[in-house]
């Protein structure tokens, strides 16, 4: 099976036809005093290693600076130059205390990050550390004590919150921290008051027009008050100066400007429009794909629903509700589809907890709901009531489950697996599958899994790819589904990060390409 490229709603294209960019996606670098751009970190896995020098990009030497998805965060010194592992630094570890183990020095911080910083930059004696998943910059000393902190512990947002934060970097001259407050799209400069005395970037917009940025992930401030920054979704790194002009642009950019910020749930609705969960803009759209134009907006300006990160919304039309997996909120909402009143509301009780849903399913005869919990590790099957019907807890970060004619399959995200429980009671892991090729492929993180057919297609979300599996003579077999996109039409031509997909009702394929900030349709073509 292939699929073809039909169209795709969300991004606004700065070019009519296709365009080539000299980086792909710069997440890291570093400069001289000079200004000079030394180094380069390219890819979503950090990959690749350049450097630019006399007007041109050029290959540099590995450097294992650490990664925010498995060795560690990326260790700074005091100006802001990462250090390597196996040469300056061995091991960090950051249970309970942090431990930075140098080779001549180890440094202790006994303050409990929870969770793997970004980044760490040691400053004196103390530590400046990128909480990016506490969506927190703190300044902490050796005895853990909290010095400085910016943005709201767990609590993403605009203004003085901030929203997956990649980088911060402590500016001596000015007594400042710089912040690629990535998520929200813009580069603070913050005090030691917490006020913003500088920023690049609009929270919330999204794109490469005037004034704008699109997952900015490092900054670099020069001696005469410009700011490098890395533009990573928009394949660039830009310098801007004081007053916030575009100074010079190693890259070229393909969007705009972008309708959607991190969309995950979609749903197709009877007259053709869809709904979806608009996530880190804590809004829902009813979108009419022909025009592309938002039909209606449903957040907490004109309605009292108060939802954080919505991850998914089903309207369900018989009952005349409309329900929303509202996130970071940790509850299941129930309203009215027209007033959007909350009618009831299903939270952690005795039988279950509620922690982070990340996908909502009917049954069939609408009596039933299977809801995701990421955070609680958990499945749970509830009675529209709450009342609990069936759970699976030996799961680990799972995104969805969805029905199907013979049982239920769920996206075991953090397992990396696909677990599936038939209807007879028995249960199967998948994690693994052969290719055409005979060769043994695996998952990373998928978090998605929909009945296709006589398998399954899988939103194999770490891979940035789409999977077929179907078993055959009792094993797993499987492939990469290609997309193939028009020849000269200005289009972004991966996914990144998908995270839902549903079959229309002309048989079409839609999925919301998370990361891409935008819903595809595709048309699938299957092969003899």
């Amino acid at each position: 099976m292939k699929l073809y490229f039909k169209e795709e709603i969300g991004p606004f294209y700065l070019h009519s036809t296709k365009v080539r960019s000299v980086l792909t996606e710069p997440t890291y670098f570093e400069v001289d005093e000079q200004g000079s751009i030394t180094y380069i970190l390219e890819g979503i896995q950090g990959t690749g290693h350049r450097y630019y020098t006399d007007g041109s990009i050029k290959d540099a030497p590995r450097r294992d600076i650490g990664d925010f998805d498995s060795r560690g965060p990326i260790i700074l010194n005091e100006e802001g130059n990462a250090l390597e592992y196996g040469i300056d630094i061995f091991e960090v570890s950051v249970e309970k205390a942090i431990h930075i183990y140098g080779g001549d020095k180890t440094y202790t911080f006994e303050f409990e990050a929870q969770i793997y910083p970004r980044t760490i930059q040691l400053i004196g004696e103390n530590a400046l550390i990128t909480l990016t998943k506490r969506h927190m910059v703190v300044l902490v000393s050796p005895e853990g004590k909290v010095l400085w902190s910016f943005g709201v512990d767990r609590c993403p947002g605009e203004g003085k919150k901030l929203c997956v934060p990649m980088f911060s970097l402590f500016l001596k001259e000015s007594n400042t921290v710089l912040i690629a407050d990535t998520i929200n799209s813009r580069v603070l400069e913050v005090n030691e008051n917490g006020d913003i005395v500088w920023q690049y970037g609009i929270e919330g917009r999204l794109g490469a027009g005037p004034g704008l940025v699109w997952k900015p992930t490092c900054a670099r401030r020069l001696p005469n008050g410009n700011t490098y920054i890395a533009d990573s979704k928009n394949h660039r790194i830009i310098l801007v100066s004081k007053s916030k002009e575009k100074l010079f642009e190693l890259g070229t950019p393909l969007v705009r400007e972008l309708a959607f910020t991190y969309p995950r749930s979609i749903q197709e609705l009877p007259d053709g429009s869809l709904l979806l969960a608009n996530t880190h803009k804590s809004n829902i759209l009813q979108i009419n794909p022909e025009t592309t134009k938002t039909l209606r907006v449903i957040d907490n300006n004109n309605y009292s629903l108060n939802i954080n990160w919505p991850r998914c919304v089903r309207l369900d039309i018989e009952n005349s509700e409309i329900i929303i997996a509202d996130g970071l909120n940790n509850r299941v909402i129930f309203a009215n589809s027209l007033t959007f009143e909350i009618k009831h509301v299903i939270t952690t009780n005795d039988d279950y907890q509620i922690k982070d849903p990340h996908d909502i399913e009917l049954s069939e005869d609408g009596q039933r709901i299977l809801i995701s919990l990421s955070d609680s590790n958990s499945v749970v099957e509830v009675y529209r009531c709450g009342k609990l019907s069936r759970m699976w807890s030996d799961l680990t970060d799972p995104h969805s489950a969805k029905y199907f004619e013979d049982g239920i399959v769920i996206s075991n995200t953090g397992n990396s697996q696909i677990r599936i429980i038939y209807r007879n009671g028995e249960e199967e892991s998948v994690s693994t599958f052969i290719t055409p090729e005979n060769k043994v492929d695996q998952f990373n993180r998928p978090r998605f899994a929909i009945r296709y057919e006589n398998g399954f297609l899988v939103l194999d979300s770490q891979n940035h790819r789409i999977v077929y599996i179907e078993k055959r003579s009792n094993q797993w077999h499987g492939y990469e589904v290609p997309i193939i996109y028009p020849d000269s039409t200005a289009v972004i031509e991966n996914l990144c990060y998908p995270r839902w997909l549903i079959i229309s009702k002309s048989g079409d394929i839609l999925l919301t390409d998370t990361e891409n900030c935008r819903i595809l349709r595709c048309q699938p073509v299957h092969l003899a």
